[in-house]
């Protein structure tokens, strides 16, 4: 009995193999409208690439608290990325961060479908704020602002994703299911993300961006993420902004954040460049309150040890903390060592 199989058990097994081949020669025998083959942007089949890299962040953290002081020993990242090609016109990525109970970070195939237009499909980053987008390695602090711990969906989902590049813009698309990271849906209501990013001038690209889904399935109405932000380089100057709104329920939060850091090459011979660096942030996290209000102000200078940015760096962070409803939020110095391969 166990070796009988219907003939609808059948069928359904035969066309879904249909339907799956069909796919894979769309996916890389593009058809125009007319129904003639397009060339494709690329070149069929080469052997399959796998790039290995990673990083390791580690750090000294002395806090400042009323009564006392304390210390702790840190490690922030331990990340290993595999990465490459599967085809000429597919590529993808796997990345571990060792640090975290979630082990893996990303899982994701992405098909160059045209120059400009791609799919991604699998575990990745929610297209979502610059700042989350930009990897930790090449940021001038060591903690990731408060509009990305409080007013931003998940950091990382599963989903499909489209993305369309030109010259001055590109468009982002995904279908998420909501859940975070490593995690399966838990209700019938996918996430949708929308960003556009602008880049009218080459020293300024800006962006904005819209998140909607509802990620507890106990919760009656959808959460609402909106973000615009503005980011740029120009002359060793690097600044970036972003302001942000998340509306839960009946509750309304928002953060923002403003930031500026300048590249001083120097001549000597064990640090390259030298990058100090201010940041002021705020956060709200109920606006219908009053007295609730977070400021953060950091001071930071990083010392990089190679002559290319971002490989081999030691950064030191000034944290003040304050808050209006007198709650004590404590002072923080953190001293953190990267090395990149």
């Amino acid at each position: 009995m166990g070796y009988i199989i219907s003939i609808n058990m059948k069928k359904r097994i035969t066309l879904s193999k249909i339907c799956v081949c069909f796919l894979f020669l769309f996916l890389n025998n593009p058809v125009s409208a007319s129904g003639q083959k397009q060339e494709s942007p690329v070149d069929d089949v080469q052997n399959p690439e796998i790039n290995i890299a990673g990083y390791i962040k580690s750090s000294i953290d002395y806090v400042f608290t009323e009564s006392d002081e304390r210390s702790n020993f840190n490690v922030n990242n331990a990340r290993l990325k595999f990465s490459g090609k599967l085809l000429t016109n597919t590529d993808y990525g796997i990345q571990f961060d060792m640090t975290r109970k979630d082990v893996l970070s990303d899982a994701y195939i992405n098909h160059l479908i045209t120059p400009s237009l791609s799919v991604k499909l699998g575990q990745y980053k929610t297209p979502y704020s610059t700042d989350n987008l930009v990897s930790s390695t090449k940021i001038a602090f060591i903690k990731c602002p408060l509009i990305k711990e409080n007013v931003s969906p998940n950091i990382r989902d599963r989903g499909i994703q489209a993305t369309y590049k030109r010259s001055y813009f590109d468009i982002i698309a995904a279908v998420m299911n909501g859940a975070g990271q490593n995690k399966a849906e838990t209700n019938y209501n996918k996430s949708l993300a929308l960003r556009v990013v602008g880049r009218i001038i080459p020293q300024l690209q800006v962006s904005g961006n819209y998140y909607t889904g509802k990620n507890n399935p106990a919760d009656k109405k959808k959460d609402v993420f909106i973000n615009f932000g503005a980011r740029g380089k120009a002359g060793g100057w690097e600044y970036a902004a972003e302001i942000a709104q998340q509306e839960h329920a009946a509750l309304t939060e928002h953060s923002f954040y403003v930031f500026a850091a300048y590249d001083w090459k120097t001549t000597t011979e064990y640090v390259n460049m030298i990058t100090p660096a201010f940041r002021i942030e705020g956060y709200d996290p109920d606006t219908d309150l009053e007295y609730n209000f977070q400021q953060r102000y950091t001071l930071g200078v990083t010392f990089n040890l190679n002559a290319e940015k971002y490989v081999n760096r030691v950064m030191l962070n000034y944290e003040i903390n304050e808050d209006e409803d007198d709650v004590t939020v404590d002072d923080l110095v953190r001293l953190e060592y990267m090395v990149k391969f």
